[in-house]
């Protein structure tokens, strides 16, 4: 089974750009991550002049684009899709990282700004660590926006060689 490492926090705390980073040192490291982002509402490829969006306004209810180095899969649907369902269509990543759902059961990094003005998600969220702008004392790991090697490092150790010690093991 794939790993899965959410990243949670409220708007504008930093999810994207901790998980670039992220996505960037493990990939540098050899590891196949694949992302899951979650969205509200309808979103577009490229606007109302592009021909994916044309195809899908004409009433397609899936559009693939395919390219030498890139697929894109968009599908009409009439209900969203769990997390659980879109994880379960994944079978070729060392690591999936999803972005948002933090309602779900999965282990997550909390990414928390103070100057936001929000309260932390809380502790029955599954939480694995924290990444922060302030010095906190908890009872995991909490990183700096600046520690994205040592955070790296922790999902390393904590998911992925967990993942490679099950294999070695069997």
């Amino acid at each position: 089974m794939i790993p899965v490492i959410l990243f949670s926090g409220y708007s504008n705390s930093g999810k994207t750009t901790v998980i670039e980073s992220v996505v960037s040192e493990l990939t540098d490291r050899g590891y196949d991550i694949t992302t899951v982002k979650h969205h509200k509402g309808d979103f577009e490829l490229g606007g109302e002049e592009k021909d994916s969006y044309k195809h899908m306004r004409a009433g397609a209810s899936r559009v693939i684009l395919s390219s030498d180095t890139q697929l894109v899969d968009i599908v009409k649907l009439e209900s969203e899709r769990s997390l659980n369902s879109i994880i379960k269509g994944i079978s070729d990543a060392d690591l999936i990282v999803v972005e948002g759902y933090k309602s779900t059961v999965y282990p997550k990094i909390e990414v928390y700004r103070s100057e936001l003005g929000h309260k932390r998600l809380g502790k029955n969220r599954n939480i694995v660590g924290l990444v922060s702008d302030e010095s906190l004392e908890e009872f995991m790991p909490v990183f700096n926006f600046s520690e994205m090697k040592k955070l790296a490092d922790f999902i390393e150790d904590s998911f992925l060689r967990a993942k490679s010690e099950e294999v070695l093991s069997c």
